[in-house]
């Protein structure tokens, strides 16, 4: 498969946040916010009565649709995210990906990638793959 601009991704999609992932993660990360693990801080906040997604999280649900399209993970050399809102215990994530530009002689491209819940964009992600080594360019 060789990739083309304006190509898009085969989407990801999280079927359903899980709380008690967001409470290991927050375990594990030593995470002292307490709307990823109680949900009356974000009831307390106005979030509403439902955990929220850790940004790295949310990433990565844009990076493992890279991945799983591309092959290889360690393939993002870069990436910029930007949060337009939040992502909360239960959602359905829609994630999709776009090819916006390539270049051939650094065999670098360019990804354009969102996160979805309910329509609304909650995430935007740019990201730099490195197509080095692969039949993808």
């Amino acid at each position: 498969m060789r990739l083309e601009v304006g190509q898009k991704l085969d989407p990801f999609v999280v079927e359903q946040v899980r709380g008690d992932t967001m409470r290991l993660v927050a375990a594990l990360m030593d995470d002292p916010n307490p709307i990823h693990f109680n949900p009356k801080a974000s009831q307390s906040l106005g979030l509403g009565e439902r955990l929220v997604t850790q940004g790295p999280v949310a990433v990565g649900f844009l990076l493992t649709m890279i991945a799983r399209n591309l092959g290889r993970a360690d393939r993002v050399v870069y990436s910029k995210a930007r949060f337009l809102g939040s992502i909360f215990e239960n959602d359905r994530v829609e994630c999709s990906g776009e090819i916006i530009d390539i270049d051939d002689e650094a065999k670098i491209a360019t990804i354009a990638c969102k996160a979805h819940v309910s329509g609304e964009n909650v995430l935007t992600l740019t990201a730099q793959v490195d197509l080095n080594d692969s039949d993808l360019i």
